[in-house]
């Protein structure tokens, strides 16, 4: 008996591994939701409309190459239309044994979390006060936020339209609330911690729309080059540091008090490096942050590679930080040592696996060529820009921009940062960060050039051995 040919649906990174893997003879054609895909060819072969699924579902093997997520959601899709034949990619690729299972535990988890939403639906209906437009503006920043915001004000009735921009919508602060208190699984903390931040930028753009008021929703401080690994592909570029300084804390504390002058404080400061326990003054440096009254929210970034000090942990304000304990795989028992010492201080904490997460691989600061138009939607939608870096008495809208200028590894144009000084005001922070405009140094970020390209995605965390060079801009 011929076996039937397979359709993907899903046209992008996880749909070209799946074609690569049974090939592409073996394939009818690809399947996509996004209207700008649908009509052209990916790898030789035509991408349809669902509509095209629908005329002829008992043909085809369906496999859907997408995240977990958005693998439940097609397959309820589905479903409802009587197609039942549906895969999810990870039971066809070829994967070791350990990484199918954690795909499958996430997916079981989707499936956990959905429910207990459900049952608990009544209770979040009577602590919400609806306005008298019945409409909830969601912000699609990221693809498992965006779905459970969505998912659970269409449940309670709202009307979702779907803003490019971070929304105040107080109706929405309490449904991502909610959803945060209903996450108990480990395999869930990656949604609570995002959601609980999207918590936080959600309230900053309700008060900013106060007269005269402007707060940072996130920033984040440097407080050391120097770092404990030398991840290859690391977003921050530690692995270009050819002399890594650790910055005083007297020098710190006069870069933040100029910013607190000039802006009505900060919701989410996030202390990082490089690692930030490199640092000797580390300690010290969190506790004047704690002290702070006009920062709100302390994450400190932190691999887990240099031991705990139990005495100055207990100075650290446990309601105002929380420790962002990043798991690479590589030092999977000092990460045990770590969770017990937090659990000890009653820290609270969270531990991100990073193993299975592609990252980019960066380009080598050569200039991207860019019509204008394209380079302005880049920029909209680049995830990156949300990221408000402060460094050396500089503000820049992402960590990739604020070290490629640290090692001159990019041209100094001043259009790419706000210098900190006594001159800037309020309004001129507010614009630099509001202003779709690129930056000249976004031209030479490797983000511009990841879209849909799989040779840009590497392992996580892989390791150089050396200081790895480039050629400084003088």
């Amino acid at each position: 008996m011929k076996r039937k040919k397979f359709i993907i649906y899903g046209a992008g990174k996880w749909g070209r591994k799946v074609a690569s893997y049974i090939g592409v003879d073996n394939i009818e054609c690809f399947l996509d939701a996004s209207r700008e895909k649908v009509g052209s060819l990916l790898l030789g072969k035509e991408i349809r409309s669902i509509d095209y699924l629908v005329a002829h579902k008992s043909k085809y093997e369906i496999v859907v190459a997408a995240n977990v997520l958005c693998i439940f959601e097609i397959k309820n899709n589905l479903e409802k239309l009587n197609i039942k034949n549906v895969v999810p990619f990870f039971e066809i690729l070829d994967l070791p044994e350990t990484e199918k299972e954690q795909w499958r535990i996430a997916y079981n988890n989707i499936i956990l979390l959905k429910e207990c939403l459900e049952k608990k639906l009544p209770e979040l209906e009577e602590k919400i006060e609806y306005t008298h437009e019945d409409i909830i503006f969601v912000p699609k920043i990221d693809n498992e936020i965006f779905f459970w915001t969505k998912y659970m004000a269409e449940m309670l009735g709202k009307e979702v339209r779907i803003c490019d921009d971070m929304c105040g919508d107080k109706t929405l602060i309490e449904i991502l609330k909610y959803i945060c208190q209903c996450i108990k699984s480990e395999n869930l903390i990656k949604y609570k911690f995002e959601l609980w931040s999207l918590i936080n930028k959600t309230v900053s753009n309700l008060n900013n729309k106060r007269e005269n008021y402007y707060e940072l929703s996130r920033l984040d401080f440097m407080i050391t080059e120097r770092c404990s690994l030398k991840c290859r592909e690391c977003l921050n570029l530690m692995q270009y540091y050819q002399r890594p300084q650790n910055y005083s804390l007297a020098e710190l504390k006069e870069s933040i008090q100029i910013v607190l002058e000039k802006v009505d404080g900060i919701r989410e400061m996030r202390v990082l490096g490089g690692e930030p326990l490199m640092n000797p003054e580390f300690y010290e440096i969190c506790t004047y942050l704690c002290s702070l009254n006009n920062i709100f929210n302390i994450i400190i970034f932190t691999n887990a590679t240099i031991p705990l000090n139990d005495e100055k942990m207990k100075n650290i304000d446990s309601n105002k930080v929380i420790f962002y304990i990043s798991d690479y795989g590589i030092e999977r028992q000092q990460i045990n040592v770590y969770q017990k010492k937090m659990d000890l201080n009653k820290k609270k904490y969270y531990i991100m696996d990073y193993t299975t997460n592609d990252w980019i691989k960066h380009s080598n600061f050569k200039r991207i060529d860019l019509v204008e138009k394209s380079a302005k939607e880049l920029y909209k939608r680049c995830n990156g820009r949300n990221c408000p870096v402060l460094m050396k008495k500089k503000l820049f809208v992402c960590e990739y921009l604020a070290n490629a200028n640290n090692i001159s590894a990019i041209p100094n144009d001043k259009l790419d940062y706000i210098y900190v000084s006594n001159s800037c005001n309020k309004e001129e922070i507010r614009q630099y960060f509001s202003d779709d405009t690129p930056k000249p140094g976004c031209y030479y970020c490797a983000r511009w050039v990841s879209e849909e390209k799989d040779s840009c995605y590497v392992k996580p965390a892989i390791q150089a051995d050396v200081t790895l060079k480039y050629n400084r801009y003088e």
